[in-house]
């Protein structure tokens, strides 16, 4: 991610993944929450992966371990696998959970 500017991650998100998410929304995304759960968590990954600050196991640089590529600090402490929380993620970068999603989806189509 290190190659494409800050300025496209929006283009990316919306062509390649919000474009999926969002085919026929209004006829399956009426389901329970529990079977949406798992496209939540996918939608949060992608999200944490292009707009997140802190570095997770998603990134390629969270497994960097050249010598070279790390101070010798960083190669002995312990790494931390909490994932960023997304809700403000969300909320900053004006993006729709897929619940949202659904909702705009079924109020564009009534109204």
């Amino acid at each position: 991610m290190k190659f494409i500017p800050k300025a496209e991650y929006h283009k990316l998100y919306d062509s390649l993944f919000k474009s999926h998410l969002s085919y026929c929304i209004s006829s399956w995304g009426g389901v329970t929450p529990y079977r949406l759960s798992k496209l939540f968590s996918i939608q949060k990954r992608c999200v944490r992966l292009l707009f997140g600050n802190k570095l997770s196991f998603d990134h390629a640089e969270y497994y960097e371990t050249c010598a070279r590529a790390k101070p010798y600090d960083d190669h002995i402490m312990k790494k931390n696998f909490a994932l960023e929380n997304t809700k403000p993620i969300f909320n900053y970068e004006k993006l729709l959970s897929i619940h949202n999603l659904y909702v705009q989806h079924i109020f564009i189509e009534l109204f």
